[in-house]
Protein backbone atom coordinates (compact mmCIF):
# COMPACT_ATOMS: atom_id res chain seq x y z
CA UNK A 1 0.00 0.00 0.00
CA UNK A 2 1.51 3.57 -1.27
CA UNK A 3 2.12 6.07 1.41
CA UNK A 4 -0.25 9.07 1.56
CA UNK A 5 1.83 11.69 0.21
CA UNK A 6 4.12 9.66 -1.91
CA UNK A 7 4.16 11.52 -4.87
CA UNK A 8 4.51 15.06 -2.57
CA UNK A 9 8.16 13.42 -2.07
CA UNK A 10 8.81 12.09 -5.34
CA UNK A 11 7.95 16.09 -6.82
CA UNK A 12 10.50 17.38 -3.72
CA UNK A 13 13.65 14.89 -4.56
CA UNK A 14 13.51 15.52 -8.22
CA UNK A 15 13.00 19.58 -7.51
CA UNK A 16 16.15 18.92 -5.51
CA UNK A 17 17.81 17.23 -8.44
CA UNK A 18 16.45 20.21 -10.80
CA UNK A 19 18.60 22.40 -8.59
CA UNK A 20 21.27 20.75 -8.63
CA UNK A 21 21.77 20.72 -12.20
CA UNK A 22 23.51 24.09 -12.42
CA UNK A 23 26.19 22.64 -9.95
CA UNK A 24 27.04 19.63 -11.64
CA UNK A 25 27.50 21.42 -15.03
CA UNK A 26 29.42 23.81 -13.58
CA UNK A 27 31.22 21.20 -11.66
CA UNK A 28 31.81 18.94 -14.84
CA UNK A 29 32.60 21.62 -16.99
CA UNK A 30 35.24 23.39 -14.95
CA UNK A 31 36.43 21.50 -12.58
CA UNK A 32 36.09 17.30 -13.53
CA UNK A 33 36.56 17.40 -17.43
CA UNK A 34 39.80 20.11 -16.80
CA UNK A 35 41.06 17.15 -14.55
CA UNK A 36 40.54 14.82 -16.57
CA UNK A 37 41.98 16.36 -19.70
CA UNK A 38 45.31 17.24 -18.13
CA UNK A 39 45.45 13.92 -17.11
CA UNK A 40 45.04 12.42 -20.44
CA UNK A 41 47.29 14.79 -22.03
CA UNK A 42 50.22 14.47 -19.40
CA UNK A 43 51.32 10.70 -20.64
CA UNK A 44 50.77 12.45 -24.23
CA UNK A 45 53.45 14.26 -25.99
CA UNK A 46 51.79 17.74 -26.87
CA UNK A 47 52.08 21.35 -27.73
CA UNK A 48 49.15 23.63 -29.02
CA UNK A 49 49.45 23.38 -32.65
CA UNK A 50 50.03 19.53 -33.20
CA UNK A 51 47.62 16.42 -32.24
CA UNK A 52 48.81 14.80 -28.71
CA UNK A 53 50.87 11.27 -29.41
CA UNK A 54 50.96 8.90 -26.56
CA UNK A 55 54.23 8.18 -24.95
CA UNK A 56 52.77 6.80 -21.97
CA UNK A 57 54.90 6.83 -18.55
CA UNK A 58 58.00 8.48 -20.69
CA UNK A 59 56.93 12.04 -19.29
CA UNK A 60 56.73 11.06 -15.51
CA UNK A 61 60.16 9.00 -16.35
CA UNK A 62 62.13 11.90 -17.22
CA UNK A 63 60.65 14.26 -14.94
CA UNK A 64 61.63 12.18 -12.06
CA UNK A 65 64.88 10.89 -13.31
CA UNK A 66 66.35 13.49 -15.68
CA UNK A 67 64.79 16.75 -14.85
CA UNK A 68 66.85 18.71 -13.04
CA UNK A 69 64.24 21.44 -11.60
CA UNK A 70 61.68 18.70 -10.48
CA UNK A 71 63.09 18.06 -7.36
CA UNK A 72 64.47 22.16 -6.37
CA UNK A 73 60.25 22.83 -7.30
CA UNK A 74 59.53 20.14 -4.61
CA UNK A 75 61.43 21.21 -2.27
CA UNK A 76 59.72 24.89 -2.92
CA UNK A 77 56.54 23.77 -2.35
CA UNK A 78 56.83 22.03 0.58
CA UNK A 79 58.36 24.92 1.92
CA UNK A 80 55.41 26.98 1.62
CA UNK A 81 52.87 24.79 2.29
CA UNK A 82 55.43 23.91 5.62
CA UNK A 83 55.92 27.96 6.46
CA UNK A 84 53.87 29.95 4.40
CA UNK A 85 50.20 28.42 4.78
CA UNK A 86 50.34 28.19 8.69
CA UNK A 87 51.50 31.32 9.21
CA UNK A 88 49.17 33.07 6.84
CA UNK A 89 46.10 30.98 8.26
CA UNK A 90 46.99 31.96 11.91
CA UNK A 91 47.56 35.80 11.02
CA UNK A 92 43.81 35.56 9.54
CA UNK A 93 42.49 33.73 12.14
CA UNK A 94 43.52 36.61 14.35
CA UNK A 95 42.52 39.48 12.75
CA UNK A 96 39.20 37.23 12.72
CA UNK A 97 39.11 37.48 16.13
CA UNK A 98 40.55 41.04 17.27
CA UNK A 99 37.65 41.98 14.34
CA UNK A 100 34.93 40.14 16.04
CA UNK A 101 35.94 41.95 19.89
CA UNK A 102 32.91 43.67 21.50
CA UNK A 103 35.12 47.10 21.56
CA UNK A 104 34.01 50.98 20.74
CA UNK A 105 33.89 51.53 17.32
CA UNK A 106 34.79 48.50 16.23
CA UNK A 107 33.05 48.95 12.99
CA UNK A 108 35.55 51.82 11.29
CA UNK A 109 38.01 48.99 11.82
CA UNK A 110 35.95 45.97 10.32
CA UNK A 111 35.24 48.89 7.08
CA UNK A 112 38.85 50.00 7.04
CA UNK A 113 40.01 46.35 6.73
CA UNK A 114 37.18 45.52 4.26
CA UNK A 115 37.69 48.57 1.89
CA UNK A 116 40.26 47.26 -0.03
CA UNK A 117 38.49 44.32 -1.62
CA UNK A 118 35.12 46.20 -2.50
CA UNK A 119 37.40 48.85 -3.79
CA UNK A 120 39.04 46.19 -6.66
CA UNK A 121 36.06 45.60 -7.84
CA UNK A 122 34.29 48.76 -7.77
CA UNK A 123 37.26 50.45 -9.79
CA UNK A 124 37.18 47.39 -12.21
CA UNK A 125 33.45 47.90 -12.89
CA UNK A 126 33.73 51.52 -13.46
CA UNK A 127 36.18 51.04 -15.64
CA UNK A 128 34.23 48.26 -17.45
CA UNK A 129 31.07 50.71 -17.98
CA UNK A 130 33.00 53.52 -18.73
CA UNK A 131 34.64 51.88 -21.74
CA UNK A 132 31.05 50.13 -22.45
CA UNK A 133 29.40 53.61 -22.25
CA UNK A 134 31.87 55.97 -24.20
CA UNK A 135 31.14 57.69 -27.08
CA UNK A 136 32.83 54.97 -28.89
CA UNK A 137 31.77 52.32 -26.46
CA UNK A 138 29.38 48.78 -27.69
CA UNK A 139 26.20 50.66 -26.31
CA UNK A 140 26.82 53.95 -28.21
Amino acid sequence: MKQKGSKEKVFQVAKGYVFLIPWMIGFCCLTLWPILRSFYLSFTDYDVFTPPKWVGLNNYIEMFTQDRMFWGSVKVTVEYVLLSVPIKLIAALLIAMVLNQRIKGIGIYRTVYYLPSILGASVAMSVTWKMVLSPTGFVN
